[in-house]
């Protein structure tokens, strides 16, 4: 689902990426079918309300937090790594995803030909 939104948002130049993913956040939250909800959403809506605070910080702490978590999964680690490249302007996106796409590949449970398919 956030992968959807996630692709939405990219496709959807006329409409701000600001108002389209905290709805699909709040979509995010509420489905109890993924345990991985109360981890994902809450950082990345910390990493979309909080200016104060620099997105780069922010987005490095949520993803080590999400693959510490024991109910990881790939689908949820590439929306994130998307997430890494859309909300931080002032980190550029070649150097994000390939970092992502390292992690990937270091994974036992990865699928590099869906990953790349993905990113392209």
């Amino acid at each position: 689902m956030l992968s959807y939104c996630l692709h939405l948002a990219l496709l959807s130049p006329s409409c701000p990426t600001v108002s389209i993913l905290p709805y699909c956040l709040h979509l995010y939250v509420l489905s109890s079918s993924c345990p991985t909800a109360s981890i994902l959403p809450y950082c990345l809506h910390l990493s979309i309300l909080s200016s104060c605070c620099p997105t780069v910080s922010i987005l490095p702490y949520c993803l080590h937090l999400v693959l510490l978590s024991p109910s990881f999964h790939i689908v949820f680690m590439l929306s994130y790594c998307l997430h890494l490249a859309l909300l931080s302007p002032s980190c550029p996106t070649v150097s994000i995803l390939p970092y992502c796409l390292h992690l990937y590949v270091l994974s036992s449970s990865c699928a590099t030909a869906s990953i790349l398919h993905y990113l392209s």
